[in-house]
């Protein structure tokens, strides 16, 4: 069986590299793990303050869900939505009573 979830992966790669790429332009490193936003100065560990970035400073960027096609102002926001739907449909699942 083949799972059909790694096109979607696949393709959620190039809008997450894009959106890591711009975000990343917002950021300044200030050392031992610490980062901040050069938009309002908010310090974050990087992760947190891409998150930060992408959800308060950056304008017109979306991402799709390739499962569903639905769109999200951010990938944290997509993330859940993908963890939901697998919660409701079982992970691996591709279909009722059927699981990889």
């Amino acid at each position: 069986i083949v799972d059909q979830g790694m096109g979607a992966q696949d393709a959620n790669k190039g809008e997450d590299d894009m959106l890591k790429l711009v975000s990343s332009q917002c950021m300044e490193s200030l050392g031992a793990g610490q980062w901040s936003c050069t938009v309002c100065g908010m310090v974050r560990g990087k992760k947190d303050l891409r998150r930060h970035i992408e959800a308060k400073h950056l304008e017109n960027t979306t991402v799709n869900c390739h499962r569903c096609m639905r769109t999200f102002k951010t990938r944290d926001s997509r993330r859940k939505h993908v963890c939901e739907f697998e919660q409701k449909k079982g992970v691996g699942s591709l279909g009722p009573g059927v699981h990889i």
